[in-house]
C-alpha cells in the first residue's frame, strides 16, 4: 500500500465516506502550478460524475516537502470560486450563502465574510480530528479507493500536466551550511543583554542609551564614624589614624582577635 492511500485510509477512518486517488505516472515531477491544474481538473471529474458541485473544498495548509502553500489558492483560481487561507475557526450560513472564516496570519488573526462556493485551506487549529471507532477503521481497511488517472479525464489539457506542464524546475535539494556557532544563553536576562550589545554594534547612535557599561562604579553610601568623621575624607582619615597611638592599636587589634577565635569555636 503506497503512502497516499494509507493517507486516505486514515481519512477514512476519522469520518471521510469517500475516497479518490488521483494517479498517474504522467502527473509526476509537477510544479505547484501542474499539480492544482491536475487536482483541479479532478474535482472536475468527480462533480461531473456525481451530477453535482462542492460547496466547500478543505486543503491543508501547505506540503511538508515544499512548503510553498501555493496549491490550495492555485486550486481555487483554477476553479473560479472563492478562497481562504490559513483558517482556524470556520462558519457556515447556507440560508445567506455564505461563510464567516477566522484566519491566522502573522500579525494576528483576521474575520472574513466570503460567499459559497468556497476553498478552505486549513492550520491545525480548525479542527480537533476524532478517535477512530473500531468499526470505522474495519470500514477504511476494506474500503475500495477508486483511481483517477489521465484516460479518465479526456478534457485536460496534457501540455499543464507533470513535468513539461510545470514552469519550474527544482535542480538541487540541499541543507544549508551553517553559519557561525550557536550560543546558548542561561536567562532572559542575560539574552536581553546580548541583544542591545549585538544592535550596539550594528547601530551605535541609536542603541547607545539602552547599554549600561558592565564595570559601572556604584557609589557605595557615605560611611562615617561616630565621632562624626568623613572617612571619604583623606585629611579627616588621615588626622584620625594619627591620633590613635600603637598600644591603642594592638589592643584593639587582640580583642578583635579574641572575638574571632570565640566565634570560631562557636
Amino acid at each position: 500500500m503506497s503512502l497516499a492511500e494509507a493517507a486516505l485510509r486514515e481519512c477514512l477512518s476519522l469520518g471521510a465516506d469517500d475516497a479518490v486517488l488521483i494517479t498517474d505516472r504522467a502527473f509526476g515531477g509537477a510544479d505547484t502550478l501542474a499539480t492544482s491544474y491536475t487536482i483541479a481538473s479532478a474535482i472536475r471529474h468527480i462533480q461531473r460524475t456525481m451530477n453535482r458541485e462542492f460547496q466547500i473544498i478543505f486543503c491543508g495548509k501547505q506540503a511538508i516537502d515544499g512548503d510553498t502553500a501555493q496549491v490550495g489558492p492555485q486550486i481555487a483560481e483554477e476553479l473560479g470560486m472563492a478562497q481562504t487561507t490559513y483558517a482556524c475557526e470556520l462558519s457556515v450560513d447556507q440560508a445567506a450563502q455564505k461563510a464567516i472564516v477566522k484566519r491566522e496570519h502573522e500579525n494576528g488573526y483576521e474575520i472574513v465574510e466570503v460567499p459559497l462556493p468556497l476553498l478552505v485551506t486549513a492550520t491545525a487549529e480548525l479542527n480537533e480530528p476524532r478517535q477512530p471507532s473500531l468499526w470505522s477503521s474495519i470500514y477504511a481497511k476494506r474500503y475500495t479507493i477508486t483511481h483517477i488517472t489521465l484516460r479518465d479525464m479526456p478534457h485536460i489539457d496534457e501540455s499543464r500536466i507533470g513535468l513539461n506542464g510545470s514552469p519550474t524546475r527544482v535542480r538541487k535539494v540541499y541543507q544549508p551550511p551553517l553559519r557561525g556557532k550557536v550560543e546558548m544563553l542561561s536567562s532572559v536576562d542575560e539574552g536581553a543583554k546580548k541583544i542591545l550589545e549585538l544592535a550596539y554594534n550594528i547601530k551605535p547612535e541609536k542603541f547607545s542609551h539602552l547599554l549600561v557599561p558592565s564595570e559601572e562604579l556604584v557609589e557605595e553610601p557615605v560611611d562615617t564614624n561616630d565621632e562624626g568623621v568623613d572617612v571619604k575624607d583623606p585629611v579627616q582619615r588621615a588626622a584620625t589614624v594619627e591620633s590613635v597611638s600603637s598600644s591603642e592599636f594592638k589592643v584593639l587589634a587582640a580583642v578583635k582577635g579574641e572575638e574571632g577565635s570565640k566565634g570560631g569555636d562557636r
